[in-house]
């Protein structure tokens, strides 16, 4: 599960041509609390022309029998090794 927040103008500079999504594992609790930082997603005319994924140590999902908990996120490592 992933939530985010689209930005249908660059929030800085105005642009209607590009779009900025930042997004994150789990609800969105996390993001807009700041309790993780978002991946960041850049687009225009429906390509993806820049992005940024960041580390993230947890997540929040909801519980099925109502309200939600915070998860620690597995990291996965890859290592290439040479024989």
């Amino acid at each position: 599960m992933a939530s985010g927040i689209m930005f249908t103008a660059d929030p800085i500079s105005g642009n209607s041509k590009v779009t900025f999504i930042d997004a994150s594992f789990g609800l969105g609790e996390a993001l807009v609390s700041g309790l993780v930082n978002a991946d960041i997603y850049k687009a225009k005319a429906g390509k993806i022309i820049d992005k940024k994924i960041s580390t993230k140590k947890v997540a929040i999902y909801g519980i099925p029998k109502g309200g939600t908990e915070q998860r620690e996120r597995l990291m996965r490592i890859s290592r290439m090794i040479k024989h």
